[in-house]
């Protein structure tokens, strides 16, 4: 239940907002590695950010995820490519004592969903995990009703268009400067909780166009430190 939380909590962003420009980035460091460098790299404002490009296979982005101002994880979130009319998202996860996981989900109807702002019709093919063993457990068919219930009433409260620009001003995170964001509140309830957020997005990042998000209450907060087009999803 955790790696589908992980999951679909990384996805989420995507179903926000967009990009339409990048500057070169490194090529696929390890995300242990990654969110040790601070880049110097800066992104002007380039229009008001607002709605998803069409994804399209490679496109990446990596956050360090912090809890009370220290690293818990670092994630890396690629487009794999298009089955059956969806999208194969990997997910690669390395928290804090260095233990690596990898997932990959198969999500139909997101390009639908990405569109019109509504989730209702988001379902998953597969999911596929590696385990400490290195072997990946698949899960499909009946298997999946568990997750596809979970699915709905999380991406139910996280897809939407964003409306309205509200400038968030030039946000600094350890993938560069990004100039001219788009900061946005939200308050969605996963699981039962209540959540409050605020996220900047700028048009420069792939996959979620996400720069920085923070909890309302200051004690978890996601900073952008790697994205591009270029990935290779790890899981064969």
């Amino acid at each position: 239940m955790c790696k589908i939380r992980s999951t679909l909590l990384c996805v989420s962003g995507a179903l926000l907002v967009a990009l339409i420009g990048c500057a070169s980035q490194p090529a696929q460091p390890e995300p242990a590695a990654a969110a040790e460098s601070v880049s110097l790299a800066e992104f002007a404002a380039s229009g008001q950010y607002q709605k998803p490009m069409a994804w399209k296979a490679g496109q990446y982005v990596e956050l360090e995820n912090l809890n009370k101002g220290k690293r818990e994880s670092v994630s890396k979130t690629v487009l794999v490519g298009q089955e059956k009319g969806g999208w194969i998202i990997e997910t690669v996860n390395i928290d804090k004592k260095g233990k690596k996981s990898v997932s990959q989900t198969l999500f139909l109807g997101m390009d639908e969903a990405i569109q019109n702002g509504k989730a209702g019709g988001v379902t998953i093919g597969w999911m596929k995990m590696t385990g400490d063993d290195g072997t990946v457990q698949t899960i499909e068919g009946e298997q999946l009703m568990f997750y596809n219930i979970f699915a709905k009433s999380t991406l139910d409260n996280l897809v939407a268009d964003i409306l309205t620009f509200t400038d968030g001003g030039t946000v600094s995170v350890p993938a560069g400067k990004f100039a001219g964001t788009n900061q946005v509140n939200a308050s969605m309830k996963i699981m039962g909780m209540k959540v409050e957020t605020e996220s900047w997005y700028h048009p420069a990042v792939p996959v979620n166009g996400m720069v920085k998000s923070r909890s309302k209450d200051g004690k978890s907060e996601s900073r952008l430190v790697s994205f591009g087009f270029d990935a290779k999803p790890e899981m064969k």
